[in-house]
């Protein structure tokens, strides 16, 4: 963040941070010439500065900075000046409305050592005090009321309390109790409080003496809503904590002793730190284990929240057996083993913690999306524990999830998906299952999500990943495509809530390669076209007409044209012009297109050649009612887009991101997430899923990761 050939800074040097507005946060140092300095950020921008608040000379290197909000527009920053051989003075620089003014200084030249450390509280709503020790050992404080004048330092305990240069930290005990802490004479932690407006009280020792070094840090954090820890380094050089509840009495010391904690129970503690539930509290954990007793939140259903993944009966975060109450007793002991181990992190933890940190399948993997109502758009992949997983927003809000809405090990991670309507109130989930069967899974409106159903008997498909594609023939049927194991296509649907029909194959045994891509299209209101790249490289078309017999193929392109395996997308130009785009051997994108039931036009290239990957994925989506988009991702990993208006000519591509921002033959998907609103969906490379968005002819924000 700073170049050391500019802006020098010692390694002992002060950090303080604080928000100066709702959306910029700002850091505080003083450099080793000893100018007081502050960056700062703006949202999820980069930073700037540094600026000198301070000329150099102004501040030791090592000294003491304070942060506190005068008023809700005025940031202060405290230190202590450089000015005299016999102390320094208790400074103030303030910020209001961005502009920062010159340094005040509140105290006389010399009144505080130049290392004594500075402490901030809010005693009041409109009460903010300042706190040091002098150098004759009393602790001060000094405070200001709204914008007025601040009033000078009090001595709120007597001399020689503490030593000039001790450390102090300030918290809020309770709603209208602050306190403030530091270490006094023979080595005992003091804590002095204020009710309200009320006068201070104490000192009162917390530990017994020869405990802390008088110049030990001291630091205070908040486990829970009503409870408040003291954080210091004992004279044994070991981290001790001890806390009080609401505004009871303060309890005993804890001593954090070397290896007095398992490693393991560390890991476990910093696993609930990171968002991680027990194991054990997963709604599945009675198939693994019986537990009697005990009560949440170690126990019983962990509220606000979902598992994901397999149980794992080696996880770090589950309680090992117990024959006291609460008594845990493991089911079957040959198959769940290592429970409660506390040697280290299980694959299952490492997996869970990437997914609650936004990698949740593979790199590139396939998307689909689909409205379940009106409001709701969800996006549906295979994540990284193999199980079809779904995103969900609802309107313009956020998104949620992701939901895991089948078992774990089901699917292999990333493989192809299809969404559709099965009707207007039920979104069916298409994919290939680990027996290499093709399987449904549905949901009807907000309802809850059904079990996986096998369509086709297993080893229909090989590897699990092969192209499927719906489309709707008549209004109330549902047609799905997909390649066999042995490369021919077949199709089978559904009438409306009926029954599943067996696939029948619209193409023979070699046809396609099993993981070729298929492309669906109305060309007329009542007509259906299918497309493919065959084995040798020629794209053909097929179609039916309402609920007629399908026709036998033709080739649009001749032999070479793509790779077998090459991406189709198709989009209606306007309402009665089909467009059909595909990436030919040499990765130049090209689109060809018939009106109504005319002939098929010869292909047009939209970029040169080399442009894209052979195997490269293409989505399509209307931005209006008159723009037609296309999206791809180039060689170097920049996602594009290119478009046309009405029957005009197609604009030259446009990066949207910078290169490297996802794989080049990452799936690709568009849609309508509100009436104004288009999505474009991507995994990157780590399986991370993001997605980026244009409201009307607006500009495109930047990738958000999901």
């Amino acid at each position: 963040m700073t170049d050391p050939e500019k802006k020098r800074v010692s390694r002992d040097a002060v950090l303080v941070t604080a928000r100066q507005t709702n959306e910029q946060l700002d850091l505080f140092f003083i450099d080793a010439d000893g100018a007081v300095n502050v960056m700062w950020a703006v949202g999820t921008g980069t930073w700037s500065g540094p600026l000198e608040l301070a000329p150099a000379g102004s501040a030791w290197s090592g000294g003491s900075l304070a942060t506190a909000p005068q008023t809700d527009g005025q940031l202060n920053l405290f230190y202590v000046d450089n000015t005299s051989e016999l102390g320094g003075a208790i400074t103030v620089v303030s910020v209001v409305g961005g502009t920062w003014g010159k340094p005040v200084a509140l105290t006389g030249r010399g009144s505080v050592s130049i290392v004594a450390p500075l402490a901030t509280a809010r005693q009041t709503d409109d009460q903010i005090n300042l706190f040091y020790v002098g150098h004759d050992g009393a602790v001060n404080v000094m405070w200001v009321v709204g914008n007025g004048e601040w009033h000078a330092p009090q001595s709120i305990t007597r001399a020689g309390i503490a030593t000039s240069g001790a450390a102090l930290a300030t918290a809020r005990q309770t709603d209208d109790q602050i306190d403030l802490f530091f270490v006094g004479p023979g080595d005992i932690v003091n804590v002095m409080w204020a009710v309200g407006k009320g006068t201070w009280n104490g000192p009162v020792g917390l530990t017994p003496g020869g405990t802390a070094p008088n110049r030990g840090a001291l630091a205070t954090a908040r486990p829970t809503e009503f409870q408040l820890g003291l954080f210091y380094i004992g004279t044994n050089n070991r981290l001790a904590v001890m806390w009080a509840a609401g505004s009871g009495k303060w309890g005993k010391p804890i001593v954090f002793e070397p290896e007095a904690v398992a490693v393991g129970e560390v890991m476990h503690e910093l696993g609930h730190a990171i968002g991680l539930k027990h194991e054990h509290q997963r709604p599945d954990s009675a198939d693994f284990v019986e537990i009697v007793g005990g009560t949440p939140p170690n126990y019983g259903p962990a509220a606000n929240c979902a598992p994901v993944g397999p149980y794992d009966c080696e996880s770090i975060m589950h309680y090992p057996p117990s024959t006291t109450p609460p008594t845990l007793r493991v089911r079957d002991p040959r198959t769940c083993v290592r429970v409660g181990q506390r040697n280290g992190l299980s694959a299952g933890d490492i997996a869970t913690a990437d997914y609650a940190y936004g990698r949740v399948t593979t790199a590139g993997a396939a998307l689909a999306s689909q409205h379940r109502t009106k409001d709701q758009l969800d996006l549906a992949f295979a994540d990284s524990f193999g199980a079809i997983a779904v995103l969900s927003v609802e309107g313009v809000g956020a998104w949620e999830g992701p939901f895991e809405v089948t078992p774990a090990g089901i699917a292999t991670p990333g493989t192809r998906v299809a969404a559709a309507g099965q009707t207007r109130e039920q979104v069916d989930l298409f994919f290939v299952d680990d027996d290499g069967a093709v399987s449904v899974t549905w949901v009807i409106g907000t309802g809850a999500w059904q079990p996986p159903v096998a369509l086709t008997p297993p080893d229909t498909i090989r590897g699990g990943d092969t192209a499927l594609v719906t489309a709707r023939q008549p209004d109330d049927q549902l047609d799905l495509f997909f390649i066999d194991r042995h490369g021919a296509i077949h199709v089978m649907w559904v009438v409306g809530t009926g029954t599943w029909q067996p696939s029948i194959a619209l193409r023979p045994s070699g046809t396609v390669e099993p993981r070729a891509s298929l492309a669906t299209a109305n060309q007329t209101s009542d007509q259906l076209n299918l497309f493919y790249v065959d084995t040798g490289g020629a794209i053909h078309v097929m179609w039916v007409v309402g609920t007629g017999v399908w026709q036998p193929p033709v080739a649009l392109r001749p032999s070479g044209t793509a790779e077998p395996g090459a991406s189709l997308a198709t989009a209606n130009q306007t309402s009665d012009q089909l467009n059909l785009f595909y990436v030919d051997t040499g990765g130049a994108i090209h689109v060809m297109w018939v009106v109504g039931t005319g002939t098929w036009q010869p292909p047009v290239a939209l970029t040169p050649p080399g442009t894209v990957e052979p195997g490269a994925r293409l989505a399509t989506v209307r931005q209006t009612s008159d723009q037609l988009n296309l999206f791809f991702i180039d060689t170097h990993g920049a996602i594009h887009v290119t478009w046309v208006v009405g029957t005009g000519t197609w604009e030259p591509p446009i990066a949207l991101t910078p290169t490297g921002t996802a794989p080049a033959n990452a799936t690709l998907t568009a849609t309508w997430q509100t009436d104004d609103q288009i999505d474009l969906f991507f995994a990157d490379e780590h399986g991370a899923i993001h997605v980026m968005w244009v409201v009307g002819t607006g500009k495109w924000n930047a990738p958000v990761g999901l």
